[in-house]
């Protein structure tokens, strides 16, 4: 029976769409890699089962395969070139989203890391700890620091900051972890602990005493203990 209005004419009524054509049943990368997005965009409201949690464990990968599907029945396609088309967007924008935001993080991540490696107060801190006897005789030289990976955070505010870094360090014998954390006060960086943590045995070498085999490098804001 047709479905008539109450004037007795016919209601327009969507045909159903063929089912999707065999050469377009194939992994969809844009509802795989943004899912309940590409859902939204394409119709398919099943995709914002991502919200549920358990669910959205294995609904990427329901769309993934069956995206494809549910957008030809869903979307006002004109031909199949259009909807290849617009899920040829959605892909590239979704595996680039996939790679490209990791990537993002990845070099902020790195940067921040470089630039702690690189201040003053960690150089100092390892210019200390490489310059000191008890050090060089427990490690052997050549000694380095170990891996881009600082912990701690260091802060700077005019003429006043605050250190506290952990970072670990490596010779020809041993290694150890230097924790150093430190005031800027008038310029002047002073020394609240200095420490050397050698692994596994977990002796501790207080680097607040200066023992040195050659002078220290002047530094602009100067050091204090």
């Amino acid at each position: 029976m047709i479905p008539r209005n109450s004037d007795n004419s016919a209601v327009a009524t969507r045909p159903l769409r063929e089912p999707l054509p065999a050469h377009l049943r194939r992994w969809n990368w844009g509802a795989f890699t943004l899912n309940w997005v590409w859902g939204l965009g394409n119709g398919v409201y099943i995709a914002l089962l991502m919200f549920v949690p358990g669910v959205n464990l294995v609904m990427p990968f329901v769309l993934g395969a069956r995206g494809s599907e549910w957008a030809w029945q869903k979307g006002d396609w004109i031909d199949e070139a259009d909807f290849i088309r617009s899920q040829k967007i959605w892909s590239r924008v979704g595996v680039g989203a996939l790679f490209g935001i990791p990537t993002f993080f990845g070099i902020i991540i790195f940067l921040t890391f470089f630039s702690l490696r690189q201040s003053e107060p960690v150089q100092m801190s390892f210019d200390i700890a490489k310059s000191n006897g008890e050090v060089i005789a427990t490690l052997g030289k050549p000694i380095e620091m170990t891996g881009w990976f600082i912990s701690g955070n260091l802060n700077y505010e005019n003429n006043s900051g605050h250190v506290d870094v952990k970072y670990e360090i490596t010779g020809s014998h041993n290694q150890g972890q230097i924790h150093f954390v430190a005031e800027l006060q008038d310029h002047d960086w002073k020394i609240l602990i200095h420490t050397l943590t050698l692994m596994p045995s977990g002796r501790i070498i207080d680097l607040t005493k200066l023992t040195y085999t050659h002078d220290l490098m002047l530094y602009p804001g100067g050091l204090a203990v």
